[in-house]
């Protein structure tokens, strides 16, 4: 399914920025490195981001990361037959297995494997904050964030979609549900915070003047990681 897009007004530009400035500062506070940050130029039909792997997407506004987990393609995919991403749950426990062999002592490859779910959570995390922005934006109430799958459009670069296959391979239980819900709520209580707000705003403020961040100089603005966060529990 081919995305279409109308001329981009500067309302909707400067809630992308807001979007995508979200993402970025909850990805930082989780640990997660950025490296660019862009978004669609005012006026514009139509506006394709090629990332430093060659890949081309046509977007309003995209966060380049670098989680480091192991919930890559082939283990994380696209389906056009389901029209959402998949994760194969079989693929991803045999390489983080075949990876936490290469730990020498048992205390080594609990801790590889703790941090790898770590990872984990704090990409989910970052996925979560772009939509969760857009709720606060709109006034949604405390504790009354609902991310379901009806907001899924169906494209490759759902936030959402995404989040939920990486919460396949969290929950131990096949709960995924409960593993959003929490995420959800950790993001949500950050995000509302005044001073991680502020800094969202001001991220916000120089994406929307200089629309592309990153891409000469290092990104002004990016909070230090809180150590522990996102909590993980034993889902």
């Amino acid at each position: 399914m081919e995305k279409t897009y109308e001329i981009y007004p500067k309302s909707e530009r400067r809630r992308t920025c807001i979007h995508e400035a979200a993402h970025a500062i909850i990805y930082s506070l989780a640990g997660i490195p950025i490296d660019r940050i862009g978004v669609r130029p005012q006026n514009t039909v139509d506006w394709k981001w090629i990332s430093r792997r060659g890949v081309c997407r046509v977007v309003n506004g995209i966060v380049e990361s670098s989680a480091g987990h192991s919930a890559v393609f082939p283990v994380a995919y696209w389906s056009n037959d389901e029209c959402s991403w998949n994760v194969d749950k079989n693929a991803y426990k045999n390489q983080v297995q075949q990876k936490s062999e290469l730990f020498g002592s048992v205390k080594s490859r609990k801790k590889y494997l703790f941090e790898e779910k770590q990872r984990l959570c704090a990409d989910v995390c970052g996925l979560l904050a772009g939509p969760i922005a857009d709720d606060i934006l709109d006034n949604v109430p405390v504790g009354k964030i609902q991310l379901s799958a009806d907001c899924i459009d169906n494209y490759e670069t759902n936030d959402l979609n995404t989040a939920e296959a990486y919460c396949t391979l969290i929950s131990r239980s096949g709960r995924v549900a409960r593993v959003i819900d929490d995420l959800t709520a950790q993001t949500e209580t950050l995000l509302r915070t005044p001073e991680v707000w502020d800094q969202v705003i001001k991220l916000a403020d120089n994406l929307e003047v200089k629309g592309i961040l990153g891409e000469t100089e290092n990104i002004a603005g990016l909070p230090e990681p809180i150590v522990g966060w996102p909590v993980r529990k034993n889902y």
